[in-house]
């Protein structure tokens, strides 16, 4: 096996002493890369044709191996011919790697992978990309890392990782299954992460993230349920704009939740189990639930009535909104006055029929939030103290 070893701008040949040392008995070309500029122009394409010059009438695949500079030459002889070469070994490549790669199908990193950054744009487009498994050290996802890669079904991002980037796994458009490791590090899911991936089914967001961005899962058509954990304090525009099938929207206990933008999930036309908004949660913005046709029950529970818009519910045409019975801010506003119940908490009292001496009561439900006496377990037949009364009548001697 012969293998081809390319160093880096500031680098030379010497520079791969210790790993040819370790190749002892194998064929290794180690050209100096600035020899290849002495009688052509000082450009990386010159450095590309000394490259095929180099290598041109070899029968047996190399084994390729560069570092910086040396990586992108490998990676782009690689390209342009495949059957030339057996194996790449990459070594920081600060390029767009294997962007539009159109016959990469997997993806294996060796066993004790100290790979901590996959930078943007690295696989994008690569339409073949059936599966990857992430080095359990890896820290960073790159902005369109994996864009377009439109055969990838299903990925697990290690607890390692801290940042992916913006659009990262965007129109990943067969990717079902998203899972998070364990002891997550991950704090935001941020711009278009997941947008349009419209085959997505299953993802489970990790206790830890704090802020879910704009568009993060716009456009997932077969997303059908979400939780949100207790860590979420914003949910971002758009965030689950257009998610047509989404069913069910579940806020952890404990939900530090305090915001959701405009547009959050507008256009969630199959939404329809009741929304318990966490007491948290001070502010609603336009559109957030626009066009949410099904939705048929929102309850909140903070006293204080969060701040919303006067389209926040537009087009919910079936939507009757809960609010606690001692709640402030809760008419006017912006809150649609035909959409807005009033909330009891109520308890239940049996009958209590009267004796010759003593009146008795009727079955009954008091509030005590509010004081207010109930003759039905909803809350709609109001009395007072007077009406609950079961009066004993004389009737004969």
């Amino acid at each position: 096996m012969e293998y081809c070893l390319l160093h880096g701008l500031g680098q030379s040949p010497a520079d791969w002493a210790a790993v040819e040392a370790g190749l002892p008995g194998q064929k290794i070309l180690c050209p100096d890369l600035a020899a290849w500029w002495a009688d052509r122009p000082v450009t990386y394409e010159s450095l590309l044709e000394g490259l095929e010059a180099q290598c041109a009438g070899r029968e047996e695949a190399m084994v390729l191996c560069g570092c910086s500079l040396g990586a992108i030459l490998a990676l782009d002889y690689a390209w342009r011919h495949p059957r030339q070469v057996s194996a790449l070994v990459l070594i920081a490549p600060r390029v767009r790697m294997f962007q539009s790669c159109s016959n990469l199908d997997s993806v294996t990193f060796a066993e004790g992978s100290r790979l901590e950054t996959i930078n943007n744009f690295a696989f994008n487009d690569c339409g073949k990309l059936t599966s990857i498994e992430f080095p359990s050290g890896t820290k960073s996802i790159g902005n369109q890392a994996f864009t377009y890669c439109t055969s990838l079904t299903s990925i697990k991002i290690p607890s390692s990782v801290t940042t992916i980037g913006e659009n990262a796994f965007q129109r990943c458009s067969n990717l079902s299954s998203v899972t998070f490791a364990e002891e997550s590090q991950l704090k935001d899911i941020n711009k278009s992460v997941f947008s349009y991936c419209s085959n997505l089914t299953s993802i489970e967001i990790p206790e830890g993230v704090e802020t879910i961005g704009e568009s993060a899962f716009y456009g997932c058509n077969k997303l059908k349920s979400i939780t949100i954990p207790k860590t979420v304090t914003i949910i971002g525009v758009q965030a689950f704009n257009n998610c047509e099938n989404l069913i069910s929207v579940e806020f952890a206990e404990e939900s530090r939740l305090t915001t959701i933008q405009s547009s959050a999930f507008s256009d969630c036309f199959n939404l329809t189990d009741d929304i318990e908004i966490p007491s948290t949660v001070t502010s609603i913005g336009e559109y957030a639930f626009y066009r949410c046709s099904k939705l048929s029950s929102m309850t909140f529970s903070r006293k204080t009535a969060p701040s919303i818009e006067e389209n926040t519910f537009s087009g919910c045409s079936t939507l009757n909104i809960y609010v606690p019975c001692d709640g402030t801010g809760y008419a006017g506003n912006g809150w649609p006055e035909d959409k807005v119940k009033t909330l009891h908490n109520l308890d239940h009292l049996d009958a209590v029929p009267p004796t010759c001496t003593k009146d008795g009561t009727k079955e009954y439900w008091y509030c005590p939030d509010c004081g207010g006496y109930f003759l039905d377990k909803d809350g709609e037949i109001e009395t007072d103290e007077a009406g609950i009364i079961w009066c004993y009548s004389l009737q004969s001697m």
